[in-house]
Order: C-alpha cells, then structure tokens, then sequence
C-alpha cells in the first residue's frame, strides 16, 4: 500500500507540473499571436493610408507574399527596408546574397513608402549619397546595367550641389582604381506631382540633363567621354535625412543612404 501511495504521488506530481508547463506555454502562445494581431491590425490601418496616397495603384499585396507580410511591413517600412539591405550585405561585399524573399521584401517596402508622400526636398536632398541598391529595368542603358550588376557598398556615390542645381553620378571599378563620373544638371518640375494625406502638393519629379561624362584610371589623364543627353527625369519615391529613394525615366530604381548609416552596419 506504502508503494502504491508514492507511486500515486509522483503520478499527481508529474500532472500537476506537465499541466503547469502546458498553460505556461498556452499562455506564452496566447502572448505572441496577441502581439502578432496587434501588429498586424495596426499595419493594416497604416497600409490602408499608405495606400490612399494614390502614389502606388499598382501594388499587388499578393505579389509582395500575401496582406499578412505586407501589414507587418508596413508598421515600419523604412526600418525593414534598411535592416533588408544591412543583412544582404553582411558577410558579404555584394548585395548578391540576397534571397528572393529578401528582394521581395525589399521591393515591397520601397512601394509602402512612396506612399508616405516624402518627394523631393531642396535641403535634404543636398551633400553626398552612398548606393546601396538598384533595381535596373530592361530599358536601362547598357552602361548602368553593367555597373549595376557589380555593385557594391562604397562603390557608387550621388552627391548633390544644390547651389549650382546639379549632381554627380560617380562609380568605382571592382578594384577601386578607375571612377566614372556623370555630371547631370536638375530642376525641379511640377510634372509628376502627388498630393499628401493632408492634400499638400508634393513635389516628385527633376529633370536631368547629363552635360559631362569622363572616366579617370589611376594617374592617368582623365579620359572625356563623349556623352551628353537631356530630357530624362528622376523621381523622387521617398527622401528623407538618411534614405533616398529615386526613379529614372527608364524604369531603374536606386536606394542611397548617407554614409553615417553605412558605418553602423559594420561591413
């Protein structure tokens, strides 16, 4: 009797503790999607006013992996977007590494903010930009598909004079010897215009002119290259103090971010 009483003991032991155990983990469950649907639910409202911005009609939410990934991105699409980029690029020197949800990802958050109706700002525009990801179309030109697919952190710079209202396109060799250098005058235009939550006018568009082509190898002569084109445009999808977001008017996309926030990566 003594050792079917220990025996019944240790059984009521060991419910008690797997029942305890159980509604710890029920309880954390419960926790964790609590927290999940609160995110969700608010990146659903804040999608929503993104959305209503009527700067991004051709956003398909399936195509960025399903209205769930997408309400959670757009709690933050900024933050996502750089820790995106960050991560491609760690143990890495290109953005390469990244996998095809990792590019959707990106994608999809470069399409949430351009809804935030942050275009083009004079003042916070101006100084030097470090490229950290472009997204070529099939119109770009040969030359900027080239460096484009090669690219790397450090490797291109925009850097904009706003005085003189021109910028310089600027791109490294693999090796860091040679730079390309574009010079190309802009003026902001009232065409491609949005309009903000509020109902502001919200400048988008430049034009840009390239008036100066030259490459430069080592100590060698700089080398003019003879390419001079007027008529294109750059859009601005997002712009902020540390995060630039463009289009041109073949198609391709680029993200720069000041070199402040390429030094906290730790590349």
């Amino acid at each position: 009797m003594k050792l079917n009483a220990i025996v019944a003991s240790l059984c009521l032991v060991g419910t008690s503790s797997f029942g305890l155990s159980s509604t710890r983990g029920v309880s954390t469950a419960l926790r964790s999607t609590a927290t999940s649907t609160a995110t969700t639910s608010s990146g659903a409202v804040k999608y929503r006013k993104l959305k209503a911005s009527g700067y991004m009609p051709d956003f398909d939410p399936v195509a960025s992996g399903g209205f769930n990934k997408v309400f959670q991105l757009s709690e933050d699409p900024k933050t996502y977007l750089l820790e995106a980029l960050r991560s491609s690029y760690s143990g890495t020197s290109g953005i390469e590494s990244a996998t095809a949800s990792t590019a959707i990802d990106v994608k999809t958050c470069i399409d949430l903010l351009a809804g935030e109706s942050k275009g083009f700002d004079s003042e916070k525009v101006a100084g030097d930009w470090v490229l950290v990801y472009s997204q070529n179309s099939k119109e770009s030109p040969s030359l900027q598909k080239l460096i484009g697919k090669s690219e790397k952190v450090g490797r291109a710079f925009s850097n904009f004079d706003t005085s003189s209202f021109s910028f310089d396109n600027l791109s490294y060799t693999k090796r860091g010897n040679g730079i390309l250098k574009a010079v190309v005058e802009y003026m902001p235009t009232h065409e491609g215009f949005s309009k903000s939550e509020k109902g502001d006018i919200v400048v988008r568009r430049i034009t840009a002119d390239i008036t100066k082509v030259s490459f430069k190898y080592k100590s060698l002569p700089t080398l003019p290259i003879p390419l001079k084109k007027k008529g294109g445009f750059l859009d601005f999808l997002y712009l902020d103090d540390e995060l630039r977001i463009t289009k041109g008017n073949r198609g391709g996309v680029f993200v720069h971010v000041r070199k402040s926030t390429i030094d906290t990566w730790g590349l």
